[in-house]
């Protein structure tokens, strides 16, 4: 099975996920633009606390990417017998963490987040959202073994019709459980948390479903016996655990960072999760066009293509910076209109549009940062790629302990760390990709 590293070839894998994507964002963004209309305190406790189970949510997604990696060079081999193998082993251990996660924020999640919250209001809040959240865990973390094969294998369409099912589920369910409908006694923050368990649940059983009764399973004996292999599983956490280790700290750094923006007042954090909300809702077409690029290089090494690496990355560099450019210009002409979206606090919409400008570049040079770091995880040059990590997240945590607690700025300062952290990503990655290091890799 052998992917075109062409314009048109690129948009035909990177728009299904693109759409994938959203899944996690519109259970984010729903849940804060329902939220935004009960009070400040819950749209504040929704966006640290949604980034603290997201950090947890983040480990069983940095697995499947390295399964995806895999799979996808199984896939450039024609080893259609070993992608199914691998699929199952990968859901065996996807299970198996989410257990183990379920556990400990089931019984010590308050007690963490009691670490990093000052506000009672806004700690009580968020820990009764996660109470109702946790339970998704299973589903999203079944979700992501299918969604590493049929990324790795290039077949995307599944996703998007289980994507729309999540969007749809989390839509109607928030109406209903946050603002009491139907015969429902309003729930607040802890309806948005029940909403969104059953959509994942909904969307995961979909996908499972689908998959049984679809062609493609006889293609790949996804269905016949395979049973759990040790060694396999060691393979696939020796890829993945880089990639697990760089998605933590990249999202942990964004917890922190909400952290030390709660320390600067209720009113700064719910301005921050409105911006957050947004930034994450338009890196979309960067993070889809980038996981497209992994499996296209992942696939073209599988056909000893190494001479196209980087000539696709470029490909995927101009599509992502036409996709962000367009978002921008969009954001510049109607900042209101966006910020209405997530609140209907006219104070708050107020004080979010000059953060909302600089989102717009932000969003600019992660467009460009980002498409060549996933080119640096799609030729498995994982171990490099979390240096760059590493080093990216300690300037910006850096940055921002400077700003808010040495120099006592603002938060549009506060925000500046952004860039810091894109440079940095920037500059390594485009380094290593040219230095030709990545070619004798294998795995």
């Amino acid at each position: 099975m052998q992917l075109q590293p062409s314009y048109k070839g690129i948009w035909a894998i990177a728009y299904p996920i693109m759409i994938s994507s959203l899944a996690q964002n519109i259970i984010n963004l729903t849940d804060t633009i329902f939220l935004g209309r009960v009070g400040q305190t819950e749209l504040a406790a929704i966006g640290l606390v949604g980034i603290f189970f997201y950090s947890f949510v983040m480990i069983g997604l940095g697995f499947s990417k390295g399964a995806q990696i895999i799979i996808a060079r199984r896939a450039g081999e024609k080893n259609f017998r070993g992608i199914a193998h691998i699929f199952w082993n990968v859901l065996y251990f996807q299970l198996s963490i989410a257990i183990v996660i379920f556990l400990l924020l089931y019984f010590y999640g308050d007690f963490i987040l009691g670490f990093f919250i000052n506000s009672k209001a806004i700690l009580n809040a968020g820990a009764t959202y996660l109470d109702y959240r946790n339970f998704s865990l299973f589903f999203s973390f079944t979700g992501f073994a299918l969604m590493s094969f049929y990324t790795g294998i290039g077949k995307t369409k599944p996703i998007i019709y289980s994507t729309v099912i999540l969007a749809l589920l989390n839509i109607c369910l928030n109406y209903v459980f946050v603002f009491g409908k139907m015969g429902f006694s309003p729930m607040g923050i802890a309806g948005a948390g029940l909403a969104s368990s059953i959509a994942e649940a909904g969307a995961s059983i979909f996908l499972l479903v689908f998959t049984f009764f679809s062609n493609i399973q006889k293609q790949f004996q996804l269905f016949k016996n395979h049973l759990l292999s040790l060694n396999l599983i060691k393979s696939i956490i020796k890829l993945s655990i880089p990639i697990v280790t760089q998605f933590l700290f990249g999202i942990g750094s964004w917890f922190l960072f909400f952290s030390c923006i709660e320390k600067l007042g209720e009113q700064e954090l719910a301005i921050s999760n409105i911006i957050k909300t947004l930034y994450l809702f338009f890196m979309v077409p960067t993070t889809g066009l980038g996981s497209a690029g992994q499996t296209i290089i992942s696939n073209l090494l599988g056909q000893r293509g190494q001479n196209m690496v980087w000539p696709t990355t470029v490909k995927i560099l101009w599509l992502s910076i036409i996709c962000t450019a367009v978002f921008c210009v969009v954001i510049l002409i109607f900042p209101a209109g966006f910020l209405s979206i997530i609140t209907n606090d006219v104070s708050l919409i107020a004080a979010s549009k000059p953060l909302l400008y600089l989102l717009t570049s932000i969003l600019m040079l992660y467009s460009i940062s980002s498409g060549i770091y996933y080119t640096v995880i799609g030729v498995g040059a994982i171990r490099v790629s979390l240096k760059i990590q590493i080093a990216a997240v300690f300037g910006y945590l850096m940055f921002t302990y400077f700003v808010v607690f040495i120099l006592k700025g603002g938060l549009l300062m506060a925000w500046l760390a952004e860039f810091v952290y894109w440079v940095i990503i920037l500059i390594w990655s485009a380094y290593y990709i040219r230095s030709n290091k990545w070619v004798q890799l294998k795995f």
